[in-house]
């Protein structure tokens, strides 16, 4: 059967031009010409019927219409006309998106006036701070301690058999990290005290001993009288570091796009040292007579600028490796003033939020100012087990 010329006529969509975000060429929708055959629903044909964009729009088809119609523009929703009469509804934009032009290019979509074409870049990620603290402990396998004190020199040696044993041996510490994916601040509290007395025979008693003692005793004592006595040295040690660190490596090692992930942060701050030392003799007996006891005791507060670095390197998502070291004091404002520090160890994370640390640390300080009577130092050097729970907040 012959197919009469229809004149198919679309109204009320927007023409995008050139102007246009994402479009590259200007596209007419004033009048839409199906490829394979021309068709038209002239008026003549479809009494009543106005054009096909009218809001208000209703055409009667026959049957050899409808069948033509639907068969060259399969995607108009005209599933349900019918034969003898139905409505045309209001076609949109949406709608005639899959027609192809008579050029074979499927028409662009319509921009949706402030909505973004694209996403131009992701976000930042991890651009947030995150703040862990870490309480730890330090199980010595050995503490040395060399107190001297007005001249007098004394020395205490701990060790792992003496964990539990308070008053010989303590150690605990607290770091804080405030950090970010590109520097960040850190603040680190430790304290150490260890103390060993031993009993002495034939000691030369020093005049600082001999001198308090010969105001007490029945006649003179000359320094240098031979004497048993028990001598005692203690240290305390309280350090505070405060500093930052900047991070100037970050890159994955290997094929890997992730895992293994190697960190380098340089840091610098100040070390503030809080110490005190003493040595006390005790049971002081000279040809078998006891004379009592001496205490002596210093204290000092050291500044110390502080130079390190930090480097991790991370396996996992779990298991990580690192290594830390700073070196501080230089010598600067007394007579020795120097001390550093090294740790080695590993990391496990259980989530994230929580982690277990495993390192191993050793540690020197070193420090002595004055002369004589007024002569105070301290050279303590310890290594042992590093334990620590890192718990972010």
């Amino acid at each position: 059967m012959g197919v009469p010329p229809v004149g198919l006529a679309v109204t009320g969509f927007p023409t995008p031009t050139a102007d246009d975000d994402g479009a590259s060429a200007a596209v007419s929708l004033d009048i839409l010409s199906l490829t394979a055959v021309d068709v038209a629903l002239e008026s003549a044909e479809a009494p009543g019927a106005e054009s096909l964009g009218a809001a208000s729009a209703v055409t009667k088809l026959s049957a050899p219409e409808l069948s033509v119609l639907k068969s060259l523009v399969p995607e108009l929703p005209l599933a349900e006309l019918s034969p003898t009469e139905s409505s045309v509804p209001e076609l949109s934009a949406t709608a005639l998106m899959p027609l192809v032009a008579a050029g074979g290019s499927a028409l662009p979509p319509a921009r949706v006036e402030g909505a973004p074409l694209a996403q131009v870049r992701t976000t930042p990620d991890g651009d947030g701070w995150e703040y862990v603290i870490q309480p730890y402990l330090f199980l010595p396998f050995n503490i040395q301690s060399t107190v001297n004190v007005a001249g007098l020199e004394q020395s205490a040696s701990v060790g792992l058999g003496d964990l539990f044993n308070f008053d010989r041996v303590l150690a605990a510490a607290l770091r804080f990290e405030a950090r970010n994916p590109q520097y960040g601040f850190f603040g680190d509290l430790s304290y150490v005290y260890a103390r060993e007395g031993r009993s002495l025979t034939n000691f030369p008693l020093p005049q600082v001993v001999t001198d308090p003692l010969s105001l007490v005793a029945p006649v003179p004592i000359p320094p240098g009288t031979p004497a048993s006595v028990t001598a005692t040295a203690s240290s305390r040690n309280t350090t505070l570091d405060l500093g930052g660190f900047y991070r100037v490596v970050d890159q994955t090692l290997g094929d890997n796009a992730t895992y293994p992930r190697l960190l380098v942060d340089p840091l610098a701050g100040l070390r503030v040292i809080f110490l005190s030392g003493s040595v006390d003799f005790t049971d002081i007996a000279v040809a078998g007579v006891p004379l009592g006891g001496r205490s002596l005791s210093q204290s000092a507060t050291v500044v110390q600028p502080l130079l390190g670095a930090q480097a991790s390197l991370e396996l996992s998502e779990r298991w990580a490796v690192g290594l830390r070291g700073d070196i501080a004091g230089f010598g600067i404002g007394a007579d020795e003033n120097l001390s550093w520090n090294i740790l080695l160890g590993t990391r496990y994370s259980f989530n994230n939020t929580l982690a277990l640390q495993l390192a191993y640390r050793f540690t020197e300080f070193r420090y002595r100012q004055g002369q004589g009577t007024d002569e105070f130092g301290l050279v303590q050097s310890q290594n042992g087990l590093w334990v620590g729970l890192d718990v972010s907040l």
